[in-house]
């Protein structure tokens, strides 16, 4: 155990303190430590390299970060056959952990026309272990309900239209706005509710060896709509594929669902319909959270994420006649908001 070790130069004082606190937690001759990556969250991470391997610490300050979910949730994972990062020691009150490393290989960066088939399918095999992860022991999963279903959707008209963009929103558009996110919670509220990841997509699932899919960043795993997860995957706010594949995904994880004899299953064309609808809400959050990300937290790469998102919001709502305003009223009034705003940030670097 190294007390003085050069690797504690050029380190912040949090990561100082994490890595003293490794000193403590175990006996291991450390090689190095470095920053390997960080995420839309206050946490970080950093890869220990030692005698025998690797370990994964993490800072993730309590303020900011639900710790006793992330161990309580990666236990339940970990005892039902999943593929998640072993929690070795944990300090909920400073905010430090220390994993089992599961790599850098994200699934996002091997996916392509070929093998994406190959890869979702196993994708959706570990979806449906996950789905049927009920035991939590001594943590309660939070219900994705209508609250925070809500609560997720105005960032939209908060962190985009109004702090990002700029946007005027008038008494008519607010009360058209909140009629829409009143339908899709009620949308997602009818459908069996499951365990849900809550971000199941490409750059959450890591590839362990040929053929196997480990499972990150599920700390905020809900009991939520059965199709959340799998529109998450399928229509990845970092990648798309045509829509038949997509369809066809949904077909295929509709027979998983029946197979698994999960209750109260809509017939298929239902199915399709609230996945769609469910991708809505979904997108509708995450173009509010990227734009949060930039005026909060000062996460520029995330705005280069929103075009693709606002991609499959106008495609869903062109596809139903329910949703056929929202979608013009975007096209006639936030879109060339956003493309302005996007212009003159590209001219101010």
């Amino acid at each position: 155990m190294l007390k003085k070790s050069p690797l504690l130069q050029n380190l912040d004082q949090r990561a100082a303190e994490l890595y003293r606190w490794l000193e403590v937690q175990t006996s291991l001759e450390f090689i190095d430590f470095e920053r390997v990556s960080g995420d839309a969250s206050f946490r970080r991470y950093f890869r220990l390299s030692h005698t025998k391997g690797t370990l994964i610490a993490v800072d993730a300050p309590p303020q900011y970060e639900n710790n006793p979910a992330f161990v309580g949730v990666a236990r339940a994972f970990k005892k039902n056959g999943l593929n998640v990062p072993e929690i070795i020691a944990a300090d909920f009150e400073q905010g430090f952990m220390l994993i089992s490393d599961l790599g850098d290989e994200q699934l996002l960066n091997q996916l392509n026309q070929e093998n994406v088939d190959n890869w979702y399918q196993k994708s959706l095999q570990e979806l449906i272990k996950l789905q049927q992860t009920v035991d939590f022991m001594d943590y309660s999963l939070p219900n994705y309900d209508r609250v925070l279903l809500m609560e997720e959707m105005d960032f939209m008209p908060e962190w985009f239209f109004h702090k990002h963009l700029g946007l005027q929103i008038s008494t008519e558009e607010k009360n058209s706005l909140a009629a829409l996110f009143e339908r899709l919670c009620d949308l997602a509220i009818s459908q069996p509710q499951v365990t849900t990841h809550l971000d199941y997509h490409s750059r959450n699932l890591m590839i362990l060896g040929p053929q196997e899919i480990a499972i990150i960043d599920f700390q905020d795993a809900v009991v939520g709509a059965v199709s959340y997860d799998l529109i998450s995957l399928i229509k990845d706010c970092y990648i798309k594929w045509p829509r038949q594949m997509v369809d066809g995904w949904m077909r295929d994880y509709h027979q998983m669902l029946v197979n698994a004899e999960v209750d109260n299953l809509p017939e298929i064309e239902e199915f399709i319909f609230l996945a769609n609808a469910m991708a809505l809400q979904r997108h509708i959050k995450v173009v509010g959270i990227f734009a949060r990300l930039y005026q909060r937290d000062g996460k520029s790469q995330y705005l280069d994420d929103i075009p693709l998102t606002m991609e499959y919001i106008l495609e869903t709502c062109e596809r139903y006649k329910e949703f056929n305003e929202f979608g013009n009223w975007l096209k006639q009034k936030v879109i060339p908001a956003f493309n302005h705003k996007q212009q003159n940030l590209k001219e101010q670097l």
